[in-house]
């Protein structure tokens, strides 16, 4: 039954993100995406959404008028306006005529469902017509692209039906900002980038999906959209179609050499706004590519114009704003991958009629994205806190930075070159040695087979009086530079630059350039295997390809690890909580226990801290005014945010990553590092902490604050054995309850004396 529930909401969540990502902009926008290719529908609708779903939250907000009916209101009222738009006079005349004749009695009820269906059917049918019409002299890759896919939502969401609890400790900071969006407040917690808040408020607010659901399965289903823009970016890098497959299918199957690898690849587990606005960075470079090799010229304003206008540009501009709006670092991430490109199109960036659409759709998504944020500081709104963090950051006072960074290597190379800083600091931290020294290979070969082509394409030329494309690999050198420079940022600490973005951050980005990198020589083979086969035998190499990748890393080994999630809480104490929300009156109960079940009972019922509960209990006179109050014991306290490793299948995963976590506080699923507690341990002393949830992350503090809180349970109920319940228990974990009258609740400060040693 527990595996139905969450794939229900698992299911949910899908439905609401696709309806609200791409069915409602597809439909609202479908004249302008009438006749557009599929890349450029789906490009679209996730950078148009988002700016969209952005301005509009946080415009309603900065009006005070942010609530549940003018959200629904906007949404499904423009909905309703484009269908009547969209629909002829005859055909609501006939609708609402066949409506009256059986409201009339001149129809039956019957027979009128009939007719109904068989225009739905008419209806589909000729829709199923022109995608297949579409799919069929393409349907290799589309299969193919559709396993990738697939497996890359198995394999990011696996986890989470193993262990129920938030992956990240950041997830409990963005509910709660998710929550100040529900009671009409913006930047609840200061002025921060708010577009993946925004979009979950909506997805909450329009179809009726829990806040907690959709942060624990969203980037699971999320990170479709960032393979699909990789692809995106891909088809424009290689001249051959078929070869963004292999590159994806490496990124979803090799194994990683480093902690902060995988870190950085199970942050695309975590619904956090970085990883939900990574896909941006991919659709701003490529419609600046596009838009860079586009030579059309376009009315503006009706008028001719000297300058170059398109609908590239336009997406370029939106991906832009759409990174601005969900994290600045992805806005650094697609600066730097855009800049790549730009080296090698410099020409074409500076030309008179490109640079100066170029620098206003710049200026554009700025303004599109700033306004919102510079509205709510005018209004006197702070920023958040983690402002400050990005400049710890830069100046090398990041904890997350100084906990990675590797001080005993750097000293061994303290006084090198820069290159040399970077392949040690860089490559070697990241991938080891052995496989460090084939990427710089592989590199460096690139950048070579690219130069010793266009050398060729043009002696040819010149000589033969044979003209080749001697453009049509141009793609490949800006990912060769874009590698190079996204592991001299990971490194800029060693190589004494300012540290513009966190380095374990960007560890999946470089391992999808890197692999790009390496499969360019794959692309020159199949564009001179393309001139002697037919479109059929390609794509037909392409599937065997990507199988025969598969089956390779499985045959050496080399099959990636399980990701991880920070484990907070035990499985029981989600469930348990979960059946209390589903069984009891909305605020009639309340839960103590640790921070954790805070944010799962929001707009349920009551929270109370251990902490805080304990400190009360000291007083006269403490009471919890509700009909139901539950006290949340963990028998083994768990060791709070441990690499909790998940488990899968042979085909899925391997034991590859777990030995990267040997040296730190890890387990491997089902197994949770944890202590246990004691009447001695009740006795102890807490150490001071600025809030309850600092505290708990320490063992031994959680330890004692679990300790005191069974102590306090056993006490209440030796004076009231009869009220006194268990309402779950098991080795880990137990949940006592009671019942009282709300308006006359049981004094719980019952004498207890806290006899610390």
């Amino acid at each position: 039954m527990v595996a139905v529930y969450w794939a229900g909401q698992y299911a949910a969540v899908l439905f609401g993100y696709y309806a609200l990502m791409f069915l409602w902009p597809s439909y609202v926008f479908r004249r302008h995406l009438r006749n557009k290719g599929k890349l450029y529908r789906f490009s679209f609708c996730t950078t148009v959404q988002i700016v969209l779903i952005n301005s509009v939250i946080l415009g309603l907000g900065l009006l005070h008028i942010l609530n549940r009916w003018t959200v629904l209101l906007i949404f499904y009222g423009i909905l309703l306006l484009s269908y009547f738009r969209g629909v002829s006079r005859e055909a609501i005349f006939g609708h609402a005529d066949r409506i009256y004749r059986v409201a009339t009695g001149a129809c039956g009820a019957r027979s009128f469902v009939r007719g109904e269906m068989k225009l739905l059917a008419r209806g589909l049918r000729k829709r199923w017509g022109v995608c297949w019409k579409t799919l069929r002299p393409h349907l290799g890759e589309y299969i193919v692209l559709s396993v990738l896919l697939v497996y890359g939502m198995i394999y990011f969401s696996y986890g989470l039906f193993q262990d129920y609890s938030y992956p990240f400790g950041d997830l409990y900071v963005h509910h709660s900002w998710i929550e100040g969006l529900v009671n009409g407040e913006i930047f609840s917690g200061g002025v921060y980038p708010a577009g993946m808040h925004c979009f979950i408020y909506c997805m909450h607010t329009l179809f009726g999906i829990k806040v907690y659901s959709i942060l624990l399965f969203l980037a699971g289903i999320h990170t479709v959209t960032f393979l699909i823009s990789v692809y995106g970016l891909l088809r424009e890098v290689f001249h051959s179609r078929y070869i963004p497959f292999f590159a994806l299918a490496l990124f979803l199957i090799l194994d990683l050499k480093s902690v902060n690898a995988v870190y950085a690849m199970s942050r695309l587990s975590y619904t956090i706004p970085q990883e939900f606005g990574l896909f941006a960075q991919f659709v701003c470079a490529r419609y600046l590519v596009r838009y860079l090799r586009s030579d059309c010229q376009l009315l503006f304003l009706g008028k001719r114009t000297r300058y170059l206008w398109d609908e590239n540009l336009f997406l370029f501009m939106m991906a832009l704003a759409a990174s601005i709006a969900t994290h600045y670092y992805v806005t650094i991430m697609a600066f730097i991958l855009c800049l790549s490109f730009a080296i090698v199109y410099f020409k074409r960036v500076f030309s008179g009629k490109r640079f100066l659409p170029l620098a206003v759709s710049v200026l554009c998504a700025l303004f599109i994205a700033v306004i919102p944020i510079a509205a709510a500081r005018a209004s006197g709104i702070p920023f958040e806190r983690s402002m400050n963090w990005a400049m710890g950051v830069m100046n090398y006072t990041d904890p997350e930075e100084e906990a990675t960074f590797n001080k005993d290597a750097y000293s061994e190379i303290e006084g090198k070159g820069a290159g040399e800083k970077i392949f040690r600091m860089g490559y070697c931290e990241v991938y080891g040695e052995e496989r460090a020294y084939h990427i710089v290979l592989f590199t460096a070969g690139a950048a070579a087979l690219w130069f010793l082509y266009r050398m060729g394409a043009w002696m040819i030329e010149k000589f033969c009086r044979k003209r080749l494309d001697k453009r049509c690999f141009d793609g490949h050198l800006p990912v060769v530079i874009a590698s190079v420079l996204f592991m001299a940022v990971y490194a800029s600490r060693a190589i004494g630059m300012p540290q513009l973005i966190a380095g374990s951050r960007l560890c999946a980005v470089e391992q999808m350039l890197i692999l790009t990198v390496m499969v360019m020589p794959v692309d020159m083979l199949f564009s001179a295997l393309g001139l002697f086969c037919v479109e059929a035998a390609m794509q037909s190499l392409a599937v065997l390809g990507v199988a025969g990748i598969y089956m390779a890393v499985l045959e050496a080994g080399v099959l990636h690890g399980s990701l991880y999630m920070e484990l907070s809480r035990y499985n029981s104490a989600v469930m348990t909580t979960q059946s209390i929300i589903e069984e009891l009156p909305k605020n009639s109960f309340t839960i103590v226990s640790t921070t954790d079940e805070l944010y799962q009972t929001i707009q349920s019922g009551y929270h109370e801290e251990w902490l805080t509960f304990l400190e009360n209990c000291q007083k006269g006179n403490y009471k919890l005014p509700t009909e139901y109050v539950f006290f949340y014991v963990e028998k083994k306290p768990i060791a709070y945010a441990q690499a909790h490793l998940f488990q899968g299948p042979a085909w899925l995963i391997s034991d590859n990553h777990t030995e990267l976590f040997s040296n730190l506080e890890s387990s491997l699923c089902p197994e949770i590092v944890s202590s246990q507690i004691s009447p001695e341990m009740a006795r102890k002393k807490l150490e001071v902490e600025s809030n309850p949830w600092d505290l708990y992350k320490e063992l031994g503090n959680r330890t004692i604050v679990e300790s005191k809180a069974y102590e306090w349970c056993q006490r209440f109920s030796e004076l009231y054995p009869y009220e006194w319940r268990v309402g779950y228990e098991d080795e880990n974990f137990i949940c006592y309850y009671f019942k009282q009258e709300p308006h006359s609740p049981y004094n719980l400060a019952v004498g207890y004396e806290d006899k610390e040693q």
